[in-house]
Formats: C-alpha cells, structure tokens, sequence
C-alpha cells in the first residue's frame, strides 16, 4: 500500500516573519487575556504547573509554561492496522495520509444522487470501500446514522468499523463516555492497554468552543488520551465574523491560541502524549449564515495552520474533498479539487473529513471513487521536478542525440520514465470524447463491484467475541 506522500513543492501560506507575528500574538492571548476552563482538575493541574487562576475560572498560561511543554510534546506520531501493522509515520519528514469518513446523518445515495437517511448498513458500505482504496489511510467513525440509540451510535459505529476496516482510526463521540467505551474494547480487541499504548490503531479528536471556551467535555477527553497513550487532534473550529474576528489573521491567532493550549493541556497531565494540531478557521458566511465546507479562505486559513504546527514540529490535522453543494455536480467537484490541492500542497500530515457535502451534512460512495482519483492526480503534482545531477545529465544526453527536429518517442529515457506520468483511472483523455458524459455510469458501476467483490480481511473468532460481547452491552443499556 503506498501511503507516504513526500512533498517535493515548496509551498507556504505564511512567511517566516509572519509565522512569528502569529505567535506571539497567541501567546499574549493565553498569558495577558486568559481563556476559561471549566474542568476543576485541569485547574488545579495548570495552576500547580505554573498556570494563573483567577476569576470566573480564567487560565492565564506564561510563556514559559507554553515553552516547556512544546519541548516536550511529540515531534511525531505512529499509527497502526487493526492486527499490528504500521500504517502511518510521522516525524521528521512531511508525510501526508489521506482519511475519510464512515458515517453521518445522510447519505447521498450513489444510484440516484439523492440524498436519504444513513443507516446501519451503509456504515459497513463505507467501511468496505475505504478498506478496499489504497488512498485511504483512515477512516472516522463518528456516531451519526440513523436507527440506533444516538447515546451508542458512536459506540456501534466503532465496532462495525472494527469488523469491517483494516487500517487505522480517528474516533469521535459526542460525550466522553462514548470514547471510553470505545477505548475499553480496542483495548480488550488487542490484548490490554499496554498493547494499545504501544501499537494505538486509534486516535481521538476533540474540539474547544470557540472563542477560548475549554469546557469540561474536551478537557476530558485531553486527559484520558495523555493517561491511556491515545494520541489526541485538538481542532478548533470557528466562524470569521461569527465565532472569531473577522479577518483571517484574527482567526489564525485565536485558533493558534486555542490550540497551544491544548497542547499545553496535554503535556501538563502527562509530559510527551501524543498531540496533533488541528484548527478549522472558516467564513461566517453572511448571507446564509453557515460556516462554509468550499470557501477559499476557509483552505487558504487550513493551509496556514499547517505552516503553524510546522513552525512548532508537531503534526498537523488538515482536510480535504469538502463542499457547500448538496450532491455530485459541478460546484462539488471544482471544491472537492480545490480542497484537495490545497492540502495536498500544504504542509498537512494526517487529512480528514473526504468527501463531506453540504457543509458537512453528507457524504457520498461516488466521492470516495472521486477522492481517489485526485488523491494521485494531485500526488503527481507534488512529486515536484526531479534535477539530481543524474537526471539532468540523462536529459542533455537525449537532447544532444535527438537533436533539432527530432521526436523522444524511441528514446531510452521515454521508455524508462514514462510510466511515471500520471494516467487518469476515471477520467478520460479520449482523442474523441463521446457527446455525453458516461462519468456517473462508470462510478457507480465500480461502487458496485467494489462492494460486491472486496472482502476485508477478517478478525479473528476471539476479536469478534469481544465485539459481540460490547455491542450486546451497549444495546441492553437503552431498551
């Protein structure tokens, strides 16, 4: 499976000095003005780490608490399969791994292009697919679809994400409860805690409200990935005019803000967690007042961030394939392309949220096929231009042979290289296209034999023991 994307093209929202305008702006937030913090034990742990208390539980953290606990918060992250196998690896290098989703409210039924309910089965539908696409690293369970109580739906999504995906996993849950019943089986499902410790096939994301509210819910979910070894993405997600000022650099700050200290957060409960930086800055937008999925500031502010969490060597939590548009049409695909070229080109690692429409209220099957096929279109791109001295010294040597007039097509160099070019799967390059596009036919024809042919590889009796066995607990709890 190819899975590590270099990327080759230098590319920057924010300059250096920028960079450094950004910080310190966050860091007079955190230190002068303070954010408020509910949870009584984050408290009294910031306090006694040198954090100021004061009224209505506002934190102010100094400046050398922020310092020391970017020293010792993980430069990088490891992800593992279901049975073991490491899927990703982040360090030093600036890999990207592409994630989807597994579920939410709707569904936009790939025969009709229509959007309906989501339901048990089309969890697995989602799963299997995702299993099957190389481009897919990891998927997000989140809890959503219909016909379970929502109290454990984060929880059944899980399971069946288990049975039905090999790779790894970033959960969501809309109560911290959920995440630790989800925490007790993958631990059972591997063998113990310390085994998921060491080999963790999940991770957890978890949100501040913005502006700089901290509440009790998130700060939980802080505390109980540092204790259990989880890796954790703490991701702002505000509005510009709505839930942060304005303009793109108030975003930037208020998000940096948030986010430093969370991982501030992290560090106080227990030195080195794991920690991934995440902030979702979009526009408030002012004539239909939803915070927009195909904005452009909305990537141009993701892909600052990424320059952020670059400047502070810790991974970065970005997105991509996102949409305001309701179904597969013309407006989705152009912001399914910008999305994805803009993080791809970014300095993201781990990419989330593909392939979201409608500001985030449905996901598609017929997005997935989509996602994968920009996902090596846009891979090509950033491959960048290869000008060793070999190559170089290759090329002169064929433009010296060929000569004035002459054509490559016979020449050694082409038929070593060009494999190397991109050649569309879905998309066509016909000398003679057809009238009508058969696009949609074509998509959907492969979701079909996908679901039809692709067996993930299964657990095994004893893993399906302990599933059946949670899943039967968490289903007795509500009826």
């Amino acid at each position: 499976m190819e899975r590590n994307i270099p990327n080759n093209v230098n590319f920057s929202v924010l300059s250096p000095e920028q960079i450094q305008k950004i910080h310190r702006a966050s860091v007079t937030v955190l230190s002068e003005f303070g954010v408020k913090m509910d949870s009584a034990r984050m408290r009294e742990e910031l306090q006694a780490a040198g954090a100021q208390i004061c009224e209505n539980d506002i934190v102010k953290v100094p400046e050398q608490l922020i310092n020391k606990c970017l020293e010792t918060v993980p430069k990088g992250v490891s992800l593992y399969s279901r049975d073991g196998e490491e899927i990703i690896k982040i360090g030093a290098e600036n890999n990207i791994y592409f994630g989807a989703i597994i579920d939410v409210v709707n569904v936009l039924d790939h025969h009709t292009n229509k959007v309906r309910k989501m339901y048990r089965e089309d969890v697995k539908n989602f799963a299997v697919l995702e299993d099957y696409l190389d481009s897919v690293s990891y998927t997000t369970p989140a809890g959503m679809f219909n016909g379970v109580d929502p109290r454990i739906a984060s929880q059944i999504a899980f399971l069946d994400t288990c049975r039905y995906f090999t790779k790894a996993q970033s959960i969501v849950t809309a109560e911290c409860s959920g995440f630790e019943d989800c925490l007790h089986v993958a631990q059972d499902f591997v063998g113990g805690k310390d085994k998921l410790a060491e080999k963790p096939f999940i991770m957890y994301y978890a949100e501040p409200i913005s502006p700089f509210m901290h509440v009790d819910e998130s700060v939980k979910r802080i505390i109980v990935c540092a204790e259990n070894g989880i890796p954790i993405t703490y991701m702002p997600y505000s509005m510009m005019g709505g839930t942060a000022p304005v303009t793109p650099v108030g975003a930037l700050i208020q998000n940096n803000a948030d986010v430093l200290m969370g991982l501030v957060m992290s560090q106080v409960i227990k030195p080195g967690a794991s920690f991934i930086y995440g902030s979702m800055p979009t526009v408030f937008d002012m004539k239909t007042t939803v915070g927009s999925y195909g904005a452009p500031e909305f990537h141009m502010c993701v892909a600052a961030s990424a320059d952020l969490a670059d400047f502070y060597g810790v991974p970065f939590y970005g997105s991509h394939c996102l949409s305001d548009a309701k179904t597969i049409d013309a407006q989705s695909v152009a912001e399914f392309e910008m999305s994805m070229m803009s993080t791809m080109m970014s300095k993201a690692n781990l990419v989330h949220d593909g392939p979201f429409l409608d500001h985030a209220n449905n996901i598609t099957l017929i997005g997935l096929l989509l996602f994968d096929e920009m996902f090596y279109q846009t891979k090509a791109y950033v491959n960048g231009v290869d000008t060793s001295d070999e190559m170089i010294d290759l090329m002169l040597k064929t433009i010296k042979d060929v000569g004035p007039g002459g054509h490559y097509l016979e020449e050694r160099s082409t038929l070593k290289n060009f494999k190397k070019i991109w050649y569309p799967k879905r998309f066509k390059r016909l000398m003679e296209n057809p009238d009508e596009s058969d696009l949609m036919d074509r998509l959907i024809a492969e979701v079909d034999h996908i679901l039809e042919t692709h067996v993930p590889k299964p657990i095994t009796q004893e893993q399906e023991e302990v599933l059946a066995s949670y899943e039967a607990e968490f289903m007795s709890r509500y009826q």
